[in-house]
C-alpha cells in the first residue's frame, strides 16, 4: 500500500520513519513517502497514485472540499487528516481530535482551556476538549475573523492573552510557532501550576514553551506524543490494525530529533 504525507515545508516530517517502522514490524507491504506541495488541489493527491495520505498544514481545511466521504468528526471539525483513496474516491477523517482526545484521559477532569490558533490542530484540540468534558474552551487568535464550526467556544485576541488564561486547567499551542528550531516569539504566559501545558510542535522535540513550562513545574504533552498518537488512529484507518508504539521506536525518533 503506497502511503503518504502531502503538506507545505514538510522535510522534516518523522511520519515516513513512523509509518514504515509499522509497516515493517506487522509485515505488511507498501511504502510510506513525503509528497510536499505549495499548493494543492483533488488532481495533485489522485495523479499521485496513493492509496492512504495524512495531510498536514496549512492543508487540513482546505482538502475537507476535495472528499467524496466525512465521517462524522471531518464534518464536525471542519478539519481532515487522514484519507483513504479507492477507485479514486478520497474518504477522510480526523486522526488528530482522535488522538489527543484519547492522550488528556489521564489528565481529566479539564474544565477550562486556551487554545492558541485557529487552524486544523486548534480545531481537533477543541473537539477533543469538548468531548473530554471541558465546558470553558477559549480560543486566543490575531483576529476574531474565523469559524469554530458552532463549537461551545470563545475567541480572544492575542492582546487579551492575561484574561484569556485566567484560571485555565490545560494551555494548548496549536500554531507553529517554534517549528524547526525557528526564532519562537510564544513566550510562557503566567498560567496557574496546576495548569498543563501542550504543543503541537514537535521539532525541535522540546520547544521553548515546553521548555520554559518545566521550569515552571507544569506538566507537559509534547508534540511527539501527538504525532505517534495521530499515527496509531490514522494506521488504523488505513490498514485495521491499531500499532504500537515500542520503545524502540521512540528512542529512534529521539534520536532523529537531537
Amino acid at each position: 500500500m503506497k502511503l503518504g504525507l502531502i503538506g507545505k515545508g514538510i522535510f522534516h516530517s518523522l511520519s515516513p520513519f513512523i509509518h514504515n517502522y509499522w509497516l515493517k514490524k506487522y509485515q505488511l507491504p507498501g511504502s510510506y513517502e513525503l509528497y510536499p506541495l505549495e499548493s494543492v488541489s483533488k488532481e495533485d493527491i489522485l495523479v499521485s497514485k496513493f492509496e492512504g495520505v495524512n495531510i498536514t498544514m496549512p492543508f487540513k481545511k482546505e482538502i475537507v472540499s476535495f472528499l467524496d466521504e466525512k465521517d462524522g468528526l471531518v464534518q464536525k471539525i471542519n478539519a481532515v487528516n487522514t484519507i483513504l483513496i479507492k477507485n479514486g474516491s478520497l474518504k477522510g477523517t480526523n486522526t488528530d481530535a482522535t488522538g489527543f482526545k484519547r492522550i488528556l484521559k489521564p489528565y481529566l477532569p479539564l474544565k477550562s482551556a486556551v487554545i492558541l490558533g485557529s487552524g486544523g490542530a486548534s480545531l481537533s484540540s477543541i473537539w477533543a476538549l469538548s468531548e473530554s468534558g471541558a465546558q470553558d474552551i477559549r480560543v486566543v487568535v490575531r483576529n476574531k475573523n474565523l469559524c469554530l464550526n458552532n463549537f461551545p467556544a470563545t475567541v480572544y485576541l492575542c492582546s487579551q492573552m492575561d484574561e484569556a488564561i485566567k484560571d485555565c486547567d490545560i494551555f494548548i499551542n496549536a500554531t507553529p510557532c517554534g517549528m524547526k528550531g525557528d526564532f519562537d516569539p510564544l513566550a510562557l504566559p503566567a498560567l496557574p501550576t496546576y495548569c498543563l501545558v501542550v504543543d503541537w510542535v514537535y521539532y525541535p522535540y522540546k520547544t521553548q514553551l515546553l521548555n520554559g513550562a518545566k521550569r515552571k513545574d507544569h506538566q507537559i504533552i509534547d508534540g511527539l506524543d501527538l504525532l505517534l498518537a495521530q499515527g496509531q488512529d490514522a494506521f488504523y484507518f488505513w490498514f485495521g490494525i491499531y500499532p504500537e508504539i515500542t520503545t524502540e521506536l521512540r528512542q529512534e525518533l529521539c534520536k532523529l530529533l537531537d
